[in-house]
This record gives structure tokens, sequence and C-alpha cells, in this order.
């Protein structure tokens, strides 16, 4: 199975030939997408360390875009502090403050197993134009199923005896109408707000 970007449809195989950088190209497809959408901040909710795993949006931190860094494990926050030191660090999001602060254009979503909750979250705001969630591995059988993971245990197993996020047909559901899935990887899926598809002056949108 191919593991990098694959268009959702026709008219946006055009990011299919940008993908580069961690951690299937995707790197390269969110800052196509942000270019054309005018992104001017952006956040990843649980972003590691940095160093055994790179930050999704390290690209845009490095380009001088206000970024915000989540990541709720005390040493892998430190980290990032150390290697990120003029960039906002939270410890955590919180539901509240998706509603109030939590403002930016372009959003990552990578928590692993427990991802569909904050993605419906943002998504429901309606304010980030790009969001870029992890689904669940497409190697694995059964992930094209629809499949929720236990809110209280993220890694739940599912009927086939396997654990993990929630399916990329789950994720695609829970926001139709708001956000229109552009294309995926093995791992994630990435997401365009419905009025921004109509937006672009880009021929390609």
């Amino acid at each position: 199975m191919a593991e990098g970007f694959t268009a959702s449809q026709p008219q946006w195989k055009w990011l299919e030939q940008l993908q580069e950088g961690w951690q299937f190209g995707e790197q390269g497809v969110l800052m196509a997408l942000a270019r054309r959408l005018n992104v001017t901040t952006c956040s990843e909710i649980g972003a590691g360390d940095g160093e055994g795993l790179p930050v999704t949006i390290e690209p845009f931190i490095k380009g001088g875009l206000r970024c915000t860094l989540y990541e709720i494990d005390e040493t892998k926050r430190a980290r990032l502090l150390e290697r990120f030191p003029h960039t906002e660090i939270r410890d955590k999001w919180h539901i509240d403050q998706l509603g109030g602060w939590f403002w930016h254009d372009l959003v990552v979503i990578d928590i692993d197993g427990y991802d569909w909750f904050p993605f419906v979250c943002v998504a429901n705001q309606r304010k980030a134009s790009c969001i870029m969630v992890e689904h669940a591995d497409k190697n694995i059988p059964g992930s094209d199923r629809l499949y929720v993971p236990s809110m209280v245990n993220a890694t739940d197993h599912r009927a086939d005896g396997t654990t993990g996020s929630a399916t990329e047909p789950t994720l695609e559901m829970m926001v139709a109408g708001m956000y229109t899935k552009v294309g995926s990887t093995r791992i994630n899926s990435v997401y365009v707000r419905d009025d921004r598809l109509g937006l672009s002056h880009y021929e390609n949108f």
C-alpha cells in the first residue's frame, strides 16, 4: 500500500507533486495548502519532543509564523522549550480554550488514538482553514470501516482485536458539511474547511 499523500479528488492531485518531509510527505502538502489559504497561524496538538519524532509544523515555525505547540508530557515539553525557545508551548489543550483564543488557521492533531475528539472540537469552531488529523493505520485490517475508540481508553480493542485511532471513514463522517478531505497518507488525513474551498484564486482549487 502506498504510504504517501493521495488526493481524494482529481482537483487536488496537484498536491501529490508537492509532498515532502515528515512523516509521509505531509509537511510539503501542508505548506502548499498554507500558501494558498494565506495561513498565518498554526498549532500542533501532541507535538512530542521535536527530536525522536519531528514536529510537523516545524517549517512554519522556522518561517516565522505564529505557532503554538501542545504537549502534555513534561519531559518532552522541556525539550520543545529548548528546541523552540521563541515558540508558545503549552501543556495541553482544553475544550474551553477552543471557543476563546484557539483561533489558529492550520491545526495538526496527533495524540495517538485520542485524535478524533479534539478534531471534532476544532472542526466545530470552524476557525481553522486546514486540519490534519491522525487516523487508524491503513495497513491495519479494518481501517476502512467505521470505528471510534473509547473516550476513556484511547487504545481499546476493535472487533478484529487491533487497537488505535478512529478510522479514516469515521473522521470524514464526523465533519461532513463542515470540512472536506482533500487527501490522506498512510496515517494522516488532511481537511480544508468547506467555505475556503471556493475562496482561493488558484485554479487548482
